[in-house]
């Protein structure tokens, strides 16, 4: 089972929000990328 798929939903919008300020800012990490493409795969998977 993927970590995010054990996170409550609320927890999980919050972070996405946050990495989407992030983006606006213009501060992205390597790590932010990867995290980011985590949880669009698990958007995905729950909302196809």
């Amino acid at each position: 089972m993927n970590f995010y798929e054990k996170l409550p939903v609320e927890f999980l919008i919050r972070f996405y929000n946050e990495i989407i300020k992030n983006i606006e800012k213009g501060i992205l990490t390597k790590n932010m990328y990867y995290e980011l493409g985590l949880f669009l795969l698990l958007i995905g998977e729950e909302f196809p």
